[in-house]
């Protein structure tokens, strides 16, 4: 045996204690294949990306609700900062054309390694995203509204989404920079300070 998939069966309860006996070789997968999928862009990890592409991932798929546990999660531990929300797609949006594709992840967690695998296997860059203000009700992210009638366009196409994410500096928040920023003041203060005292 080489990989075992448990998601969706009583295995998946007792993952560890399954780990603890099969051989260390083994994959035991207790997630959803393409869940891993959408992990590995966000992880930027390229091999990864590569090895679901090879195990016939869509690299078009729509992201529905299915990944929203995973997406949900990912948001939270990624970006946010004390009281700062992030932007995100919407993927349970109405309307099936303008839920995030694969290579919208990409580009919102700044995921360049993976980006390139994914429009070299032919990634659709001419399609359409909603892309605005969310907030987390607990189970899932759902439309800022106060915050989303400010925005004029939420609607955006491919070609167009890494400025709209840079301009809402997305990038500060998936690579931890606002926690930096924080620490980079705090330092600046300290030295000014110091050399205060030393002149």
């Amino acid at each position: 045996m080489k990989a075992l998939n448990v998601c969706g069966t009583e295995f998946q309860d007792i993952y560890e204690d399954i780990m603890s006996v099969i051989p260390s070789k083994a994959i035991l997968e207790s997630k959803t294949r393409r869940e891993m999928f959408l992990e590995a862009i966000m992880n930027n990890d390229d091999k990864e990306v590569r090895y679901w592409l090879s195990c016939g991932q869509d690299v078009n798929m729509r992201i529905g609700i299915w990944a929203n546990d995973i997406l949900l999660h990912n948001w939270r531990e990624r970006c946010r900062a004390g009281k700062i929300q992030a932007p995100f797609f919407l993927i349970d949006h109405p309307s099936e054309d303008l839920r995030p594709m694969p290579i919208d992840l990409a580009i919102f967690y700044c995921a360049k390694e993976a980006m390139r695998t994914l429009l070299l296997s032919g990634a659709n860059t001419n399609h359409k995203v909603w892309f605005s203000d969310v907030t987390d009700d607990e189970s899932k992210l759902v439309i800022n509204q106060a915050m989303s009638k400010q925005r004029e366009f939420r609607e955006f196409e491919t070609k167009d989404l890494p400025t709209a994410v840079y301009d809402r500096n997305v990038h500060r928040l998936v690579l931890g920079m606002v926690a930096r920023k924080v620490i980079f003041i705090f330092l600046f203060i300290f030295q000014y300070k110091f050399l205060i005292i030393m002149i």
